[in-house]
């Protein structure tokens, strides 16, 4: 794990080293995301979305509601 952020609701979200996005709940994880093909370096949320950056130069970001990635950007 390379970083990790909290929603409203006591979820936590972690980035890992192999461009997952792993969401917990208070007793399991709930659901893994592959978005990023490295390392994810920074995580944060801000709404109903949470923004990823990551080794590989892009940043994502993905719907709360849906888990979907709304949005890929090249940062390169």
């Amino acid at each position: 794990m390379n970083c990790l952020d909290f929603d409203e609701k006591g979820w936590c979200y972690t980035g890992g080293e192999n461009g997952s996005i792993y969401v917990w709940s208070e007793v399991e994880t709930v659901k893994k995301l592959v978005i990023h093909l490295f390392g994810i370096t920074a995580i944060n949320i801000i709404g109903n979305f949470l923004y990823t950056g990551a080794k590989d130069q892009k940043i994502a970001i993905v719907s709360l509601e849906t888990f979907k990635l709304t949005r890929l950007i090249n940062v390169k």
